[in-house]
């Protein structure tokens, strides 16, 4: 399950500062375990993306029309924004 797409040069440096979804991907994490789902959420990036801004930023667009990841803003229509209500 593909929950979020985005686009950067510098990963290390996105990730490390505040991010709306750090916050889904823990508030997902409590949710399952909650449910007493099994889950094993991580963490990948994309080594080989174009360091062309443009040709990364298009690549990201092209990947969140074809999966429709939860958690991206372009999808909210379909989706809403998920896991931001506290229980």
């Amino acid at each position: 399950l593909l929950l979020y797409v985005g686009e950067t040069g510098a990963a290390d440096r996105r990730w490390k500062g505040d991010h709306d979804c750090k916050a889904y991907l823990s508030a997902y994490g409590e949710a399952l375990q909650r449910c007493g789902l099994p889950h094993q959420l991580s963490i990948r990036f994309c080594t080989d993306a174009p360091s062309d801004t443009r040709a990364r930023r298009r690549m990201e667009q092209q990947l969140i029309q074809r999966w429709q990841p939860p958690f991206n803003k372009e999808t909210r229509q379909r989706w809403a924004t998920p896991f931001t209500a506290d229980v």
